[in-house]
């Protein structure tokens, strides 16, 4: 069942938009869900797991879609994306290219996971000095 959830992977605080299969109205609660979720973290620190697996898309899904992703591009530092098949994969593509986002798309979620958790630990490692 699609959900939004804060988990710990690796030591690394991860939100996981899971979506996978969901129908539109899943999706759009999923949405409003992770807004209020990310409501929790301080500029730029988040780190997202969205799983696309078999969603379907539709014309009000893309922009429910599109509008959760403007409202939550404040708090996002990185974002991996699982699922995507043929055209959205190249889709994405292209906007990882032209966003300059720190983002990946991953075949599967474990591999997302694990490199959230590298990217997490990266940029939150404190600087000794």
């Amino acid at each position: 069942m699609p959900s939004v959830d804060v988990i710990n992977h690796n030591g690394a605080k991860l939100v996981i938009n899971d979506m996978s299969y969901a129908s539109p109205e899943e999706v759009i609660s999923c949405c409003e869900r992770s807004i209020e979720i990310m409501k929790q973290f301080g500029e730029g620190s988040a780190h997202v797991l969205a799983n696309c697996t078999g969603m379907r898309f539709n014309s009000d899904v893309i922009q429910i879609v599109k509008n959760t992703t403007k409202t939550n591009r404040p708090y996002v530092r990185t974002t991996a994306v699982v699922g995507l098949e043929g055209f959205t994969k190249i889709l994405v593509k292209v906007v990882i290219s032209f966003s300059g986002r720190d983002m990946k798309i991953c075949e599967t979620e474990a591999e997302a996971k694990n490199w959230l958790a590298e990217r997490y630990a990266e940029i939150e490692e404190p600087v000794l000095v």
